[in-house]
């Protein structure tokens, strides 16, 4: 985009705005300087920003440098921060004036102030590296709980190995499935820390369209979210599902330019109203398998007695519904949800054992790589199957050592969580 619309708003922000040329000029620069620190393939890349131009640059940038970024929280705990850093062995950390605090910094080897080192970094050449990186190298880096909801046995969260690849057939399939053109305005307002945050950036940015950062108060309040949307003329935005259940029950103007309204990151109970002037997509998938495995439109037809479908999985993605012994359950009956596909991630950053238990040889697919085993994702949670090929999400699978319960418990448990 930086060659064919160089002047076309990439990013705005309130009044602000910043080209896609611009956009590939600083992040070459930036990249340049990272190189310089020692920046390759697979290396782990710190960012500690404030949501801004910035964030965008640098991530951009470490890519360039052939980098995999980590995103962090500059608002939350120091200690956790300082444990990513040193279980993530990052060695450089790209941040600004604008985090007050410096604690957690400590373990990165270079600290990159973007504000203090702004004039070394213009100084560097402004075309673009050429990074050697293959579909296998590093992309992203995010730190969440793992599968069972719950962190490591020191109580810190799991960092999540998201490939190139990975996040390539994330990006293709929602340009493809949601038409996405330079037309579009999407919204970037989910924290800064989490996966969902690389869904709201990259489809959009590399097919020519507007990301607009979301204002702090506007996601504070349903209301207030609404009306932001509005305001910006948004046509696509992702909003967690805790605070798009009670937004979708407020009013919507019918000629609004909101397309797609996404939502994820939590079970949705509520359907929309018959009259909303756009689509809800409801998304389910772990930051394991690279934000969403499965989606689909959520309609005012559905039953009031059942949650909303998850969906049906995205391109390249196979779910499976398996019982204790990892055998396919029947069509219609519960079963643990397996994820299968190009989205699954590469494992645990230095967690080889919870990787082991977690991402499994997939027994279904036999891979056309002799070097590279088919792998699937247990989830821990209960999917069932329903007629039209959508997924009916049931809740998570009881905690076991024997692994997940029989067909009969599952059966019992998905009447109890789907039935109302």
């Amino acid at each position: 985009m930086a060659e064919t619309s160089p002047h076309a708003t990439a990013l705005s922000h309130g009044s602000a705005r910043i080209t896609y040329a611009e956009l590939d000029v600083r992040s070459n620069q930036l990249a340049a300087f990272l190189r310089s620190l020692g920046v390759g393939p697979d290396a782990a890349v710190g960012i500690c920003l404030e949501r801004s131009f910035d964030y965008a640059i640098a991530a951009l940038a470490v890519w360039k440098a052939g980098g995999a970024y980590l995103p962090l929280d500059p608002e939350g705990p120091s200690d956790t921060r300082e444990f990513i850093l040193r279980d993530a062995q990052v060695q450089v950390l790209i941040t600004h004036s604008a985090v007050d605090s410096r604690d957690g910094f400590s373990k990165a080897r270079y600290i990159v102030d973007l504000d203090s080192s702004a004039g070394l970094i213009a100084r560097e050449q402004t075309v673009c590296p050429i990074p050697n990186l293959k579909r296998d190298n590093l992309a992203c880096i995010v730190y969440t709980s793992d599968s069972t909801g719950q962190p490591n046995s020191s109580g810190k969260p799991n960092g999540v190995e998201v490939t190139h690849g990975n996040l390539l057939n994330l990006i293709f399939w929602h340009r493809r499935t949601f038409g996405v053109t330079a037309s579009d305005r999407a919204s970037h307002l989910a924290d800064l820390a989490s996966d969902a945050s690389m869904w709201e950036l990259w489809p959009y940015l590399t097919a020519g369209a507007i990301v607009v950062l979301a204002d702090d108060t506007a996601r504070t309040s349903p209301d207030l979210l609404r009306d932001w949307i509005l305001a910006r003329e948004i046509t696509m935005a992702f909003v967690p599902a805790a605070l798009a259940e009670p937004m979708l029950a407020t009013r919507w103007p019918q000629d609004c330019n909101l397309r797609f309204l996404f939502t994820g990151g939590g079970t949705l109970h509520r359907y929309p109203a018959s009259d909303l002037p756009f689509t809800v997509i409801n998304n389910y998938g772990p930051a394991e398998c690279t934000v969403v495995a499965t989606s689909g439109a959520v309609t005012h037809a559905g039953s009031d007695r059942t949650l909303p479908p998850i969906g049906a999985p995205i391109a390249n993605t196979q779910i499976y519904l398996l019982d204790q012994d990892q055998q396919r359950v029947p069509d219609g009956a519960p079963g643990e949800i397996y994820i299968g596909g190009t989205g699954v991630a590469r494992g645990y950053r230095n967690r080889p054992e919870l990787t082991a238990e977690k991402f499994l040889p997939n027994p279904f697919v036999v891979s056309a790589s002799l070097t590279q085993v088919a792998r699937m994702f247990r989830t821990g949670d209960l999917g069932c199957l329903l007629p039209d090929g959508r997924i009916a999400y049931c809740g998570r699978v009881d905690p076991s050592p024997a692994g997940p319960p029989d067909s009969s418990a599952f059966q019992n448990h998905l009447f109890a969580s789907v039935l109302r």
